[in-house]
């Protein structure tokens, strides 16, 4: 069972990897922010896999919405400018 869920997950991998290209200006641009923000270098490798990875969680979640929406969520007594 391990070694299905362990396949599924790297097919999964596999699948995010090849639905985004990242160009070399933006993996190097990422491992910057990544070793300023954690302290850590990372490999061009892992700097691309995180990268993809964090497109497709930005696509999951991700709505823009509608100005009657904005309207309607905004907290009423707060200064959040007028769009």
């Amino acid at each position: 069972m391990r070694e299905v869920k362990k396949i599924a997950l790297l097919n999964k991998i596999e699948f995010l990897l090849s639905n985004f290209m990242l160009s070399e200006e933006q993996i190097l641009k990422f491992r910057k922010l990544y070793r300023e923000r954690f302290g850590k270098k990372i490999s061009r490798e892992k700097a691309y896999e995180k990268g993809v990875k964090l497109l497709r969680l930005v696509e999951l979640i991700y709505k823009p919405i509608t100005k009657d929406e904005y309207e309607k969520y905004k907290p009423k007594n707060s200064n959040v400018p007028k769009v």
